[in-house]
């Protein structure tokens, strides 16, 4: 049984330990290390249940890190290691989106670029099935996009890697609230073309302002357009508010698919979102560091309901269709689904992403993501592949915004 089978084993009760990555992201954060990760810290479970994370570094190890993994090791018997990398987090992500800007016109919407250390994944229904075992046949766009990709990330030692996919990534309600909010809760946007139902985040605060923290695309990216609850029947319902900061979020790189709901006066959030059944609730508890490779979520969306099936895989850059406006790309974790079932589906989208305490009970959880879209034929509405925005960078983005939480 390899990490992953494991890793779904622990999943289906949505309990693990994140101590072990929670302790390593603080160190790192605490000594402003964080622009000498060479990607994601990633996290997994051996055979025998012991928790496995590895540490992607660029340069010399410094002292206060061997150190922390030490301590790190000790307090929660996690099995830790440093594993060099030649290029930061940060340059791998403008990689792939240089990377991503190489690709024919006519397929960039429906080809991802997953973020690994040093290297990168071309991946999508469009990308040759035969591109390596007889890159003759291929299209001639191909074969110079493979050219030039090779040329825009060879004095980096980035390796380009190329996956068929036959699925493409789009973007992905309960009944609503409608004075006090919870996470999981349905709401619809009006735009300019059209209304688009989607499922609340995470009860969130800005000073004194109410807000509810969810996906930049339910209101086709732009700030300012106003969200109704979703009634009984699932039709709209009273006004909640209207969206803001997706410009700060979504618009200033690097590119996030966040943004937040500006609650009405009068109105408030709480810190718990909805389970099932339908009506009960668990109780936030506090914000993740982030959502690293190998570990297990739970979700709670409109349509797939609350289920603990979502494994994270590492970072993609992801481009959705925007009609009529221009295709929106952003930075998402890739997320599986662990059982089969699918992990999102449309109407999922802006719902939280979440794991169980360990040892303290199924009611509380801790915030992670935010659900994004999924991989899906066309037409389709679900997928066993999804992607997911971090909850950690909304906070990072706008400065004073707090999930909140009963502590």
């Amino acid at each position: 049984m390899g990490a992953n089978a494991a890793s779904t084993e622990l999943n289906q009760t949505g309990e693990t330990s994140y101590d072990p990555y929670e302790g390593l992201a603080q160190l790192v954060r605490e000594n402003y290390g964080e622009d000498y990760l060479g990607g994601l810290i990633s996290m997994s479970i051996t055979q025998e249940g012991i928790t496995s994370v590895v540490v992607p570094w660029v340069g010399p190890v410094p002292g206060w890190l061997e150190q922390g993994v030490e301590l790190v090791a000790s307090r929660t018997d996690a099995e830790i290691s440093i594993e060099p990398a030649e290029n930061t987090s940060v340059e791998m992500m403008a990689a792939a989106a240089a990377v991503h800007e190489l690709l024919p016109a006519k397929v960039s919407a429906g080809t991802s670029i997953g973020i690994g250390v040093d290297t990168l994944t071309v991946r999508g229904p469009s990308v040759p099935v035969n591109l390596k075992t007889a890159p003759e046949e291929v299209d001639q766009s191909w074969k110079e996009f493979v050219a030039d990709a090779a040329k825009r990330t060879e004095a980096d030692s980035i390796e380009v890697l190329f996956e068929f996919d036959p699925l493409a990534p789009v973007s992905a309600a309960r009944t609503g609230d409608t004075t006090a909010f919870r996470g999981g809760s349905s709401y619809f946007t009006s735009t300019p073309v059209g209304t688009f139902g989607c499922t609340t985040g995470f009860p969130a605060q800005l000073g004194s302002t109410m807000m509810i923290l969810t996906a930049a695309h339910c209101s086709k990216y732009l700030d300012g357009q106003p969200v109704v609850s979703s009634t009984s029947g699932g039709g709209t319902g009273a006004s909640m508010g209207v969206t803001d900061y997706i410009w700060e979020m979504q618009d200033l790189a690097p590119s996030y698919d966040l943004g937040l709901i500006r609650l009405n006066g009068g109105h408030t959030n709480l810190a718990s979102v909805y389970a099932d059944p339908m009506f009960s609730t668990v109780t936030v508890r506090g914000a993740a560091s982030g959502m690293p490779p190998g570990g297990n979520y739970c979700s709670s969306g409109n349509v797939t309901r609350a289920k603990c099936n979502v494994l994270a895989e590492g970072q993609e850059y992801v481009c959705y269709p925007n009609t009529p406006y221009p295709d929106e790309c952003q930075y998402t974790i890739r997320v599986v689904s662990t059982n089969g079932a699918p992990v999102f589906c449309k109407g999922d989208s802006g719902g939280p992403i979440y794991y169980h305490h360990l040892g303290l009970g199924s009611p509380n959880v801790t915030a992670a993501g935010i659900i994004s879209g999924i991989r899906t034929t066309a037409g389709g509405s679900c997928g066993t592949t999804g992607f997911a925005s971090v909850v950690a960078s909304a906070i990072s983005k706008v400065p004073g915004l707090q999930i909140r939480y009963q502590p």
